[in-house]
């Protein structure tokens, strides 16, 4: 997602099936954010960016229908400056 020096200490772009954290139920949080969270967390640069979901090798039905995907939820979350303060 972001990797700079001056704004982070650490360099993560992606989360996939392997390596998300999942609940009880298969649902999962991903936190995209400027300051560092607990969890699963991308970095973002301070601002406004542009978020994207790609799909490696899907099912062939879902390559057949894309529409049909249930694509997941995203919601904006309370926003904080680089300083982590609101």
């Amino acid at each position: 997602m972001f990797c700079h020096q001056r704004y982070l200490r650490i360099c993560r772009f992606s989360f996939n099936q392997s390596n998300v954290t999942r609940e009880d139920n298969g649902a999962f949080h991903i936190i995209v954010a400027a300051t560092q969270q607990s969890g699963d967390w991308l970095p973002a640069p301070p601002g406004k960016f542009i978020l994207a979901l790609r799909l490696y090798n899907p099912d062939p039905a879902l390559a057949q229908r894309p529409g049909s995907l249930a694509a997941p939820h995203i919601a904006r979350g309370p926003c904080a400056t680089t300083d982590g303060k609101p």
